[in-house]
């Protein structure tokens, strides 16, 4: 994936000093595969379970009700798990990698989203900016910005930052960097 220009955004005499993205989805495509091969296998073995149900419950009775049922609910089960496996590994190459963007300047941080629905956040770094950095398994999440907003469910604290980056500590060290230079 190629990285984005990001020059057409910054002010005269801004500098870009750093751009990345998120880490990918810890799944691999071996896993991929082989996930969506028993997924298939499942789908296989329900078509084959619903046929053998109404080939061996075509006789009327009460018999014939109950392994209607049951081979119906094993029929359903099956295929549920197996379009969920197949399902998951397209899911999973939704995550938000592939088209989230950021990138930090001599001013502000940038986090560009181009998915459905595209739009760039810009979020000016000053000296009073509330930095927090939390270490992940793959990761880290750097935020400098967090509001209030009420929803439905009462009132929810919207935070923004660099999430699940690799070079987390680096980026931290730019970001104080710039306050100390703003003050």
């Amino acid at each position: 994936m190629t990285a984005p220009r990001w020059d057409h955004h910054l002010f005269p005499g801004e500098r870009l000093l750093w751009q990345g993205r998120p880490q990918r989805f810890a799944q691999g495509p071996v896993w991929r595969v082989i996930l969506t091969l028993v997924g298939l296998v499942l789908l296989a073995f329900a078509s084959f379970v619903g046929w053998l149900t109404s080939v061996l419950t075509s006789d009327s009775g009460i018999a014939a009700v109950a392994g209607t049922a049951a081979g119906g609910a094993m029929t359903l089960s099956a295929a549920g798990l197996g379009l969920w496996l197949i399902a998951a590994q397209w899911v999973t190459r939704l995550d938000r990698s592939g088209w989230t963007a950021y990138a930090l300047s001599t001013r502000a941080a940038y986090i560009r989203h181009s998915n459905l629905s595209p739009k760039l956040e810009i979020y000016e770094i000053r000296p009073d900016t509330a930095i927090e950095h939390r270490k992940g398994a793959r990761g880290g999440t750097i935020e400098f910005h967090s509001h209030r907003e009420d929803n439905s469910d009462g009132p929810v604290t919207v935070r923004a930052g660099f999430r699940n980056i690799s070079d987390a500590p680096a980026v931290l060290a730019m970001i104080r960097d710039i306050q100390a230079r703003r003050a």
